[in-house]
């Protein structure tokens, strides 16, 4: 094994322990933010004299909103605008790797050769998921619309 596989080794491995505690962090997060919430309602829900009178604010625009969180049309709408957003940026960087991979003359060392080859795999590669989540984003929308998750 010589420098530069040692070298890719330490940056994948690097890149996956970044990408894991990363999202460990957003995990620990999303856990605090959900808790804090369920205190908070839980003190809204003491101060209400009685259910009738919670049951009236949970049903106003106000109430909706505070109540919905996580699960609200805004929140999911986000998610699947993040889902487009990725599968775009994926096939920019399938298509920079397929301009990358575009062969060499002939004559030229078969490194060269070899290197361009992977470019244009790592290309489709890429393009591949992008489009899948292209594809994914634009069904999970076409869904949520017609089971009326999105709101109207």
């Amino acid at each position: 094994m010589d420098g530069d596989d040692l070298f890719m080794i330490l940056v994948l491995v690097a890149g996956a322990v970044t990408f894991a505690t990363l999202q460990w962090l957003r995990r620990k997060l999303i856990l605090n933010r959900r808790a804090r919430r369920d205190a908070m309602i839980e003190r809204l829900t003491e101060r209400f004299g009685g259910s009738d009178e919670f049951v009236a604010f949970a049903r106003s625009p106000e109430g909706r909103i505070l109540l919905e969180g996580e699960y609200s049309p805004a929140a999911m709408t986000h998610r699947i605008l993040g889902m487009l957003q990725i599968g775009v940026v994926a096939c920019a960087v399938g298509v920079a790797f397929l301009v990358n991979g575009i062969p060499p003359p002939e004559g030229t060392d078969i490194n060269y050769v070899r290197e361009a080859d992977n470019a244009r795999w790592w290309g489709w590669l890429s393009i591949g998921v992008g489009v899948g989540l292209l594809l994914a984003g634009a069904l999970t929308a076409r869904l949520a619309r017609r089971w009326h998750v999105l709101g109207d």
